[in-house]
């Protein structure tokens, strides 16, 4: 029996005509390029919202219908093999210069952010803002920058 459930655009391999949306809890579900042609839908931007149903299968979740797509980043392509996560802000204090964020399509993946590791943020992060968040090298637990979303550029170039 089909679930439905409103996930985030995990990666989208359009070459391959396959991708992955996660659940709010973490778990992803299998993206299949004839799931989105059925409905009449694009691939998913990296970041979008995506509402679909889904059913176990012996490999795991898979969509059996897209529902809806909305929002995403187009001019975001991530390194592939790099420290740098897709997330959203769960919770940001300015006064007392720290706050969360929850890196998607990792279950329990709320990473700790400080004032410091901000670039380019003319405001507070606000809650579920989409931010870019690099992580160091040898401890994937700790920020070392944090950025808008928009700021990400191609594989080409740096943020």
């Amino acid at each position: 029996m089909a679930q439905v459930a409103t996930c985030y655009a995990k990666r989208y391999r359009a070459d391959r005509g396959f991708g992955f949306v996660t659940m709010p809890g973490g778990a992803d579900i299998f993206l299949h390029r004839s799931i989105l042609d059925a409905g009449g839908f694009q691939p998913p931007l990296l970041g979008a919202s995506v509402e679909v149903e889904y059913e176990s299968t012996q490999k795991g979740f898979a969509a059996t219908r897209v529902i809806s797509i909305e929002g995403g980043k187009p001019e975001v392509a991530l390194r592939s093999g790099s420290e740098v996560w897709p997330a959203r802000v769960k919770f940001f204090d300015w006064q007392r210069g720290f706050g969360f964020v929850n890196i998607f399509g990792a279950p329990s993946r709320d990473v700790h952010v400080v004032t410091d590791v901000l670039d380019g943020f003319e405001t507070p992060p606000a809650r579920g803002e989409a931010v870019a968040v690099y992580l160091e090298e040898d401890n994937d637990q700790r920020v070392s920058r944090l950025v808008p979303w928009e700021r990400v550029v191609d594989s080409e170039g740096d943020a």
